[in-house]
């Protein structure tokens, strides 16, 4: 069996603040994948992650984000042994989106 690699984040489907919604997903995947070096793997985003049951309790005016972090096939190494790096890229992208700063910046990176 194939051991897959990389993370994914999705937005909420019905998300009232569709532009800030995709500003924070872009903001995540960019400085997550700056971080701990994963490729988004896109093609393993599941109906979980889309009708992902919290979005129902999230206001509409709320940008909101899931991520999934990585595989403990693949990445099971980064995931357990190096959670700090997993820690930076969520930190240095909601950052970075806080921040309002332009897609393709390189986030700060948080200590």
């Amino acid at each position: 069996m194939e051991s897959l690699s990389g993370f994914k984040v999705v937005g909420a489907p019905l998300s009232g603040v569709p532009a800030r919604q995709e500003a924070l997903v872009t903001r995540l995947t960019e400085a997550y994948s700056l971080a701990t070096g994963l490729s988004v793997h896109s093609d393993t985003i599941t109906e979980d992650m889309v009708g992902y049951h919290a979005w129902k309790r999230i206001d509409p005016s709320t940008p909101a984000a899931i991520i999934e972090c990585g595989f403990m096939g693949g990445d099971r190494y980064l995931l357990t042994e190096e959670p700090e790096r997993v820690a930076v890229g969520i930190a240095n992208g909601l950052a970075s989106f806080l921040r309002d700063e332009p897609p393709g910046a390189t986030p700060t990176t948080i200590p």
